[in-house]
């Protein structure tokens, strides 16, 4: 019987024989073959198993979520096309799910499509919009409303725990823009690698915020940077800070803008934008004196398998 299943494998997988497959149906504990010969004589399996003919059962698939990602009315995209990805997070897990699209150059749109997992159908899902680069007076994010792209507290959930849901189209909101250099202290330039970090607006009463990734090259003593907020954003105005990835040895991690030099938050000046783009806004990354020592295990104490992570934390004296 062993030999027999395993020439009816090949019989439904190739059907490479000289036998006519007449007939497959399924009926008892699996299919039923019936094959025939030349010479009439015929052969009945009913207990082979889909096991048995090494045909793999089909992928479970999810629901969908789809739609446009387009530029505002008239608008086509620059020479190097806008990446980004469409991002949908649950309101009620921990899951969520990405996908990245491209606007080519010239086009005014691009389409995506994002499959939910099966087990994470029954969730509702906050979609939006990231672009991967700053490209200058688009917001980095934006959220999905019926009503059009909004801001997160205004987004629109979406419901795919019943089917696939297209139509949950994207336009990339335009703002006005806050714009100046990232600079070395003077007389410095950056060191080999050189200095990465974020440009971070946030408004006064802390309800939004912006970021523009910036990187001042090895030997060189500055970058500029443009950075879109909201229109109509209310009077307030924003802070405007810088913030490195590493601590770079010998800098502080972040400084905020004055009209007098960068300095901290406490004594930064709000920049309004709520008439127009506004230039001028340069950063220089602050320097000081710098603490060092070692962290140790007690005596004869080793750290367990990972390691320990921790903080080492200065605090003023006051």
């Amino acid at each position: 019987m062993k030999n027999i299943k395993k020439f009816l494998s090949i019989i439904i997988v190739s059907a490479v024989i000289t036998a006519t497959l007449s007939t497959v149906s399924a009926s008892g504990n699996g299919p039923v073959v019936n094959a025939s010969n030349n010479d009439s004589s015929s052969l009945n399996v009913s207990d082979i198993s889909l096991a048995d003919t090494n045909v793999a059962e089909p992928a479970a698939t999810g629901n969908t979520i789809s739609g446009t990602i387009s530029l505002p009315s008239g608008i086509t995209a620059p020479s190097q096309g806008i990446e980004g990805q469409v991002y949908v997070e649950s309101q009620n897990s921990d899951e969520s799910y990405s996908i990245i699209f491209d606007i080519p150059s010239g086009a005014s749109s691009t389409n995506y499509i994002l499959t939910i997992p099966p087990e994470a159908i029954s969730s509702i899902y906050r979609v939006s919009y990231w672009l991967d680069n700053n490209y200058n007076k688009y917001l980095n994010e934006g959220y999905y409303s019926s009503s059009g792209t909004t801001d997160y507290d205004s987004a629109m959930p979406v419901d795919v725990s019943v089917t696939s849901i297209s139509g949950i189209n994207l336009t990339l909101l335009a703002g006005n823009t806050i714009s100046g250099t990232i600079s070395m202290p003077s007389g410095t330039l950056a060191p080999a690698g050189g200095i990465d970090g974020e440009i971070y607006v946030e408004s006064q009463d802390g309800s939004s915020s912006y970021f523009s990734n910036f990187t001042i090259g090895a030997a060189s003593g500055s970058t500029s940077y443009n950075i879109a907020v909201p229109v109509g954003t209310p009077s307030s105005g924003y802070k405007v800070s810088y913030w490195l990835y590493e601590n770079n040895i010998g800098y502080f991690s972040e400084g905020y803008y004055s009209t007098a030099g960068t300095t901290n938050s406490d004594s930064a000046n709000i920049v309004n934008v709520s008439s127009g783009n506004i230039t001028g806004i340069n950063l220089s990354l602050l320097t000081g004196y710098t603490i060092s020592g070692t962290v140790a295990l007690p005596n004869g104490a080793v750290a367990p398998a990972g390691g320990i992570q921790g903080q080492v934390k200065a605090n003023l004296q006051k």
